[in-house]
């Protein structure tokens, strides 16, 4: 069965070489877990000649796990005209400033924004700027699904987001997925939970909790 598996780290992080990382020094446990799946992805094509397209290189073993993709929407609401852009995650990173379950945030992650005003969208089929809708859901579900709380503001303090978010053992991905889906086919029960202790980015300890299949 699918599995998934709510984490936490930095919200500011982005993969960086597993060379950074020093034995004794603070790190992000999250931003190494996503390092190392990009190490294992990149050495399992750097074999390949010609360099694969990027569509089959996001076939490798570390898609086929924990691949997916999002797709983002801008709906005009004059002329229906659609223009849809897709990218490929290896986890969800969802806001939980304003959202007190897994639930809540994956709803406000996949809610509508209107574009209007200031910010209108320029259509592409009638040449001007309109009021569109925006949207981000997902396109293909993972076999395993990583989701990231962002408890970590981006700023000198470092300051954490401490308040409780809560999560059923059970999630279904098929109400945030760009078409409908079969009856069971995007649900996952929990395996792990990486948790961290702490008052801010700096300092802590993390602690991860699995589940006993056995």
């Amino acid at each position: 069965s699918q599995t998934f598996l709510p984490v936490t780290r930095l919200a500011h992080c982005h993969a960086p070489d597993l060379g950074r990382f020093r034995l004794g020094r603070q790190e992000d446990a999250h931003e190494y877990l996503i390092a190392l799946l990009d190490a294992m992805h990149d050495r399992s094509i750097a074999g390949m000649n010609p360099k694969p397209s990027r569509e089959l290189e996001y076939t490798s073993f570390i898609y086929q796990i924990f691949g997916g993709r999002i797709r983002s929407q801008i709906k005009c609401t004059q002329c229906d005209y659609e223009s849809n852009t897709y990218d490929p995650f290896l986890d969800l990173s969802l806001e939980i400033s304003r959202a007190h379950s897994v639930q809540k945030a994956l709803q406000r992650f996949t809610a509508s924004e209107v574009l209007d005003g200031q910010n209108s969208y320029k259509c592409s089929k009638q040449n001007k700027m309109v009021k569109a809708v925006k949207r981000m859901t997902i396109e293909d579900a993972p076999n395993t699904l990583i989701i990231q709380l962002k408890r970590f503001e981006f700023s000198r303090s470092g300051r954490k987001i401490s308040k409780q978010v809560d999560f059923d053992e059970t999630i279904d991905l098929a109400p945030f997925m760009s078409h409908p889906q079969p009856k069971g086919s995007a649900l996952y029960d929990l395996y792990g939970i990486l948790v961290h202790d702490g008052f801010s980015m700096h300092s802590g300890h993390y602690y991860s909790f699995l589940r006993n299949v056995g």
